[in-house]
């Protein structure tokens, strides 16, 4: 089985450049390569134009203004999370 992927066909934004015409290359689950050729034995996977970027933002939610979730899973957090919110 092959575990080379080539990501193809987007536009790739990155820190300091958004790129066009380049190809993704993942083997293993990780990111090995950014070039502009595809690999004779990868796997693709089109894009179709769309846009791709690193998750910069971190959405998760771990408490309000006086608790914190993971310290009291109850409704007067929840209710103190959406107030703090506001």
């Amino acid at each position: 089985m092959n575990k080379t992927i080539a990501i193809v066909n987007s536009k790739i934004f990155t820190e300091g450049a958004v790129l066009a015409g380049q190809v993704i290359i993942v083997d293993e689950g990780k990111i090995i390569a950014v070039q502009s050729e595809i690999p004779v034995d990868a796997g693709i996977i089109d894009l179709k134009g769309w846009n791709l970027a690193a998750g910069f933002i971190d959405i998760q939610i771990n408490g309000g203004q006086k608790y914190y979730f993971t310290q009291k899973p109850d409704e007067e957090t929840l209710h103190d999370i959406c107030d703090s919110s506001l």
